[in-house]
């Protein structure tokens, strides 16, 4: 879906933000603002704003901040593409390409909305069985787990009953198109043209997308007759490697906590849950793919692997990494007793401290990596440290911090005992042949990155008052255009404060809301939360005219002060070469001499005047 500047300027007008907020959270009047305890961290005062007159929001506390749109993705773990079409819908706006001119496109949309309402009736029939006398059995075996009722109703457990027909039998009486339960894997037609139910006698795991829609279903089955699960086909509303189970009702553990904790079952993520692990949730095969890890991203940065503890876990776990790597997840490793699994370790007497120090002692990957590499030879003979290494070839290629790989290296060359230039020689070997989208051709990642930050050279006070100039030229008319005739684009020097100067000062836009409404829409995720800070903080002074005078003269001053520190530079090579200093270059050295010796006074008058 791609939608041009006019329909999701149209969407963002519809959108009240406050309103939405309010769906999440309870917003409190203060001032001009409202506050609210921040849903994205645990915090017991209230640190999150919301300005209804600017539709921006910004935590005090975790620094998250932007528009509506940005909110949505935040607390629903949206794509940008996604959180449109779910604000659009609930505004009502047809976004292009989706009206009357698309059939297709409609048709495919009541198809799948078709579908989903097809899954809650399922989800809902599984309920009830579970309650009913015929889920006896079910409900006994959730308790020999440990299962409390409390996790049946928050996962919304069921039990498929024994029979051949039950749920076929409730979607005909429903009115329901039994075709499209056998696209979902719950029926099937057999050849004397009646339907049958494939899940039966079996605990029931509804597989919820992130908004809490049921669109898959997961059977374990409760004899030993037939295979243990039985999951649901990829189907138009359910492809198992976008969706975790239990991600759902994990989402808002996974932000307080800051962390995800990776299981392979539907049993562990109860387990889990049952003992306050409540952020984990399950890949819906064996490992993780790269649309999950993106998932994820959008709710944590920290994500441990507690795979079950045999050859099938580790190799999830080094898949996992594959996904991970480049996401901007740091994923560890729990290391758990051989051949347990979650639920193992938390069905024990004593299994919660047991999970808890398995949790804490977790590993980064690479060490992970490291000791399975090691143990998998003999790092007595040369060929043995040779593969070893060789082995270390993929995760130390995937390390984008030139201080952690080059430490990686320092440590596999420790380890087998030999020079760490043979290590890197070993895997610039390794890297080649693995044909990886991103080749390392050297892995002491020495070389300078080119966008180096340059804030690193900038003074703070340089970058305080630059803040202070942003913020009131985003606050104010008059600031706005005082700013635009006294400064320029050179005169700031932080990265991110020069991109957003020179965004505002060359701009055409007089209207400080407009403008800033404009900035945000078009910002990255990190511009937006500082321009949401900027616009929103009430920390600038009653003598908010002098600061802004004084801040402007200090950056004045400062470009002066650099701009004579590069004159004096080139005058003195010049001497060194024998040659006469031009007498235009004497003349500007002393009118830059002239200018600081002067007061803040003759700085103020020289306002509008350019160098």
């Amino acid at each position: 879906m791609v939608a041009d500047d006019e329909a999701v300027d149209r969407v963002r007008e519809l959108s009240d933000l406050t309103e939405i907020v309010s769906e999440y959270i309870t917003l409190k009047r203060k001032g001009s603002n409202l506050m609210g305890l921040c849903p994205f961290h645990e915090e017991r005062t209230p640190s999150f704003s919301v300005s209804p007159d600017r539709q921006l929001f910004y935590c005090f506390g975790c620094q998250a901040g932007g528009d509506v749109f940005t909110f949505v993705m935040m607390i629903e773990g949206l794509s940008f593409p996604e959180a449109l079409r779910h604000l659009a819908d609930r505004a009502g706006v047809q976004l292009p390409g989706e009206g009357p001119s698309s059939p297709e496109v409609s048709r495919a949309q009541r198809a799948r909305e078709y579908l989903l309402g097809v899954a809650e009736f399922a989800a809902t029939h599984f309920e009830e069985n579970l309650s009913h006398e015929a889920g006896s059995g079910a409900r006994e075996y959730l308790e020999s787990r440990g299962v409390q009722p409390e996790l049946w109703e928050r996962y919304r457990l069921g039990y498929a009953r024994a029979g051949w027909s039950s749920l076929a039998d409730s979607l005909k009486r429903k009115g329901l198109n039994l075709r499209a339960a056998e696209v979902l894997g719950l029926v099937k037609r057999a050849e004397a043209g009646h339907y049958f139910d494939l899940l039966r006698d079996r605990l029931v795991f509804p597989i919820s997308d992130v908004r809490g829609r049921v669109i898959a279903f997961g059977g374990r089955a409760l004899d030993a007759e037939g295979p243990k699960y039985l999951n649901s086909p990829e189907n138009p509303i359910f492809s198992k490697g976008d969706v975790w189970y239990g991600l759902d009702v994990a989402r808002d553990a996974i932000r307080r906590r800051d962390r995800v904790v990776i299981v392979e079952g539907y049993m562990d993520v109860l387990a889990c849950a049952g003992q306050d692990w409540r952020e984990a949730v399950a890949a819906m095969g064996t490992a993780v793919t790269p649309n999950q890890a993106r998932t994820l991203s959008r709710y944590t940065r920290n994500a441990l692997a507690a795979f079950d503890a045999d050859e099938a876990g580790a190799r999830a776990a080094l898949q996992s990494f594959r996904s991970f790597a480049g996401s901007g997840v740091d994923l560890r490793v729990v290391r758990l007793p051989a051949g347990e699994d979650p639920a193992d370790v938390l069905a024990r007497e004593e299994g919660a401290p047991a999970f808890q120090r398995a949790i804490e002692g977790a590993v980064d990957f690479f060490e992970f990596a490291w000791d399975r590499a090691k143990a998998a030879v003999d790092l007595s003979r040369a060929r043995g440290k040779s593969d070893a290494v060789a082995a270390m070839a993929e995760v130390v290629a995937a390390e984008e911090d030139p201080v952690v790989r080059s430490d990686q290296i320092r440590r596999i060359a420790e380890d087998v005992r030999v020079p760490e230039e043979a290590v890197r020689t070993g895997l610039r070997k390794a890297f080649r042949s693995l044909a990886r989208d991103r080749r390392t051709e050297d892995t002491s990642g020495a070389e300078e990155r080119p966008d180096r930050d340059v804030d690193e050279d900038v003074g703070t006070g340089q970058v305080r008052a630059e803040r202070v100039l942003i913020a009131a030229m985003l606050r104010g008319s008059e600031y706005l255009r005082r700013g635009r005739e006294f400064l320029e684009v050179k005169d700031f020097q932080s990265r991110l404060y020069r991109t957003l100067a020179e965004q505002i000062l060359e701009g055409e836009e007089t209207d400080p809301h407009r403008l800033a409404r404009a900035l945000i829409a078009e910002a990255g995720d990190a511009e937006k939360a500082e321009l949401a800070r900027l616009i929103m903080e009430d920390d600038v002074p009653e003598r908010e005219e002098r600061m802004f005078e004084d801040c402007s003269i200090l950056l004045k001053r400062r470009a002066a002060e650099r701009k004579l520190e590069e004159l004096q530079r080139d005058m003195g090579e010049i001497q060194r070469r024998g040659e006469t200093i031009p007498v235009e270059l004497l003349r500007e050295q002393a009118a830059l001499l002239t200018q600081l010796k002067g007061s803040g006074e003759s700085w103020r008058s020289s306002r509008g005047q350019r160098e």
